[in-house]
């Protein structure tokens, strides 16, 4: 679902969260999961379109710690990988 154009209105193609590096800024595009799964993310402040900064990484397989806002989040692997994001720029 690439879009191209000029200049720097040019889309990025959207990545799980799981590949987002420590110290950077994303937007929350979708979440790739059954209702049960999106409705625990929502009930955690976890939105598509709510902005995240990765913390901390635990490395491949590992913890991540997240921020959105004031608050921050421990969000497994498993469910980095279902969190679909685009960075921010």
């Amino acid at each position: 679902m690439e879009q191209t154009g000029s200049g720097s209105n040019t889309a990025r193609v959207p990545t799980s969260l799981s590949e987002l590096a420590a110290g950077k800024t994303a937007s929350i595009v979708s979440m790739n999961g059954g209702r049960g799964f999106r409705e625990k993310m929502n009930g955690l402040g976890l939105f598509p379109g709510t902005g995240i900064t990765v913390i901390h990484t635990g490395g491949n397989g590992g913890m991540m710690l997240i921020s959105i806002g004031s608050s921050r989040l421990m969000v497994g692997h498993q469910m980095a990988e279902r969190i679909l994001i685009q960075e921010a720029v």
